[in-house]
């Protein structure tokens, strides 16, 4: 009876000549339906796969990064924060944030991730697209209490939230898609995984102390070069459907080049930084090493920017960033860092 009525409406909208709100109307509709039909198009797999399709659709591992952002900016403003609840809050935030815009997007890829990732639930027939869907907006419910439940103990971090979850959602939004310009989609992931969850971890508990623009600066630098190499994994279908990155505009061999200098750039920085006297001569040593490391991963990425080699590339990225927080975290927390 529930489907008649809705193709009933249908038609009587199309003989109206109505057809946006129609895919919109029919979209929304599908999403929020019960889960029974995707029940039944999972009924062929096994828990494990099904439970295996749940972690590859939300990436745990991805979270990590904010994890230690939050942990690490908090402990820095706070040598306490490891034993406050809302530290634990915070993070728990930004983990349901990151397992909604991976699920959300995973929804919007389908198509890249047929040629690039086969193995992907959608792409494999572990699970439907609408099935995504709707376990998106249930993620995105969950983030929507975290802000609510901060208006009570801290209105800016309530207020960088929202904001948080708008970038997320405007990434893969169908009718917004921002990842299909030039450099922006690079910057909002880069905020999300480089500076969000850094400058909620500072501001939890409403410190005096002076910001730490360096340190945040590199890490977010970092970030935004790791997003950028992600885009040399899924070139050739982006290019097909044009999603304007770094190696589609620019070429393989040029964007390699570009993004090589961009990724050892805030070593060298940091470097000069240290010579100039802005940061203490102490974390040289570290500086070099992390230098090295990014200069290694350069060479990867120039003598190979093509999948499968860039995927090898992008973990080290990944690593390189992680390698980097936990540095300057104990560089500060030493009081190296002036």
């Amino acid at each position: 009876m529930h489907m008649g009525i809705r193709s009933k409406v249908i038609s009587v909208l199309q003989k109206n000549h109505i057809v946006p709100p129609i895919d919109f109307f029919w979209s929304f509709q599908q999403c929020l339906a019960s889960f029974q039909d995707c029940g039944e198009c999972m009924n062929d797999h096994t828990f494990g796969e099904k439970l295996d399709g749940i972690v590859k659709t939300i990436l745990p591992s991805h979270s990590l990064i904010v994890v230690i952002g939050v942990f690490i900016a908090a402990s820095m403003a706070n040598p306490l924060a490891m034993f406050d609840i809302n530290t634990y809050l915070l993070i728990s935030f930004y983990v349901f944030l990151d397992f909604a815009l991976n699920t959300y997007n995973a929804c919007s890829d389908v198509e890249i991730d047929k040629v690039t990732k086969p193995f992907r639930p959608i792409p494999c027939g572990i699970f439907s697209k609408n099935y995504c869907l709707r376990l998106a907006i249930i993620l995105y419910f969950i983030t929507l209490l975290f802000p609510l439940y901060f208006l009570n103990v801290n209105r800016l971090i309530s207020t960088i939230m929202l904001v948080a979850i708008v970038n997320t959602f405007m990434y893969s939004f169908p009718y917004l898609k921002i990842k299909k310009f030039f450099v922006l989609s690079n910057i909002s992931i880069a905020v999300h995984y480089g500076l969000f969850p850094l400058i909620s971890g500072w501001f939890l508990f409403g410190t005096s102390q002076e910001l730490p623009l360096v340190i945040f600066s590199i890490i977010f630098f970092v970030a935004l070069v790791t997003n950028i190499t992600k885009d040399f994994e899924d070139f050739e279908i982006e290019k097909e459907l044009g999603i304007r990155t770094i190696p589609v505009v620019c070429g393989v061999v040029k964007g390699s080049i570009i993004t090589a200098f961009l990724l050892i750039f805030p070593y060298v920085t940091a470097f000069l930084l240290i010579i100039a006297g802005n940061l203490n001569f102490d974390i040289l040593i570290p500086i070099v090493i992390l230098t090295l490391y990014s200069a290694y991963i350069c060479y990867n990425l120039l003598h190979n920017p093509y999948p499968p080699f860039a995927t090898r590339t992008l973990n080290h990225s990944i690593l390189l960033g992680i390698m980097t927080e936990f540095l300057f975290y104990l560089m500060y927390s030493l009081k190296f860092i002036i």
